[in-house]
Formats: C-alpha cells, sequence, structure tokens
C-alpha cells in the first residue's frame, strides 16, 4: 500500500540519518527522494476524503485480501499531513 511505502521511506530515513520526521518526509520540498511516493499518498488521501467522508476523525481497519494482518489508518494524522492538498 502506498501509505505504508511512504512510511518505511521515512522510517528507514529517520534511522539512517537521525532525521526528524519532518526532515525526512519533506513535504514542502520540491527535492525531496519521496516526493512521487507522498503524491501518490495524497491523491489516495484525497480520495479517500472525498468517498467516504462519514471516515474524517476515525481510525479505519482494514485487512489486505489475501493477508491475515490487520492494518489501521488514523484519519485525523492523514488529514493534517494531507489534507491541506485536497482540492
Amino acid at each position: 500500500m502506498a501509505i505504508g511505502n511512504a512510511s518505511s521511506k521515512v522510517m528507514a530515513c529517520i534511522e539512517k540519518n537521525g532525521g526528524s520526521v519532518e526532515t525526512c518526509a519533506c513535504f514542502d520540498n520540491d527535492s525531496c527522494p519521496f516526493k512521487a511516493d507522498f503524491e501518490t499518498v495524497t491523491n489516495l488521501y484525497c480520495k479517500l476524503k472525498s468517498d467516504y467522508p462519514k471516515w474524517q476523525g476515525l481510525t479505519v481497519n482494514y485487512r489486505v485480501e489475501g493477508n491475515k494482518e490487520s492494518r489501521a489508518l488514523g484519519m485525523v494524522g492523514l488529514e493534517r499531513q494531507f489534507g491541506k492538498s485536497c482540492k
């Protein structure tokens, strides 16, 4: 999933470089090596926000088909990071 991929890259950056989330995620930096990942996540978040407005403010649990692990999306945190880019 796009959110998991972006998160993994940011966490690897933090662990490798001792940076912060703000430094490694570089949300507003055009030279960010993860820019495409963040654009994908932003587009997906904006679609979720539009398609499922009742999910705002909730934690959404889901399971990927064929995988027994469950995952969760904290919509409040996603809104904080990606909502400002939704049109």
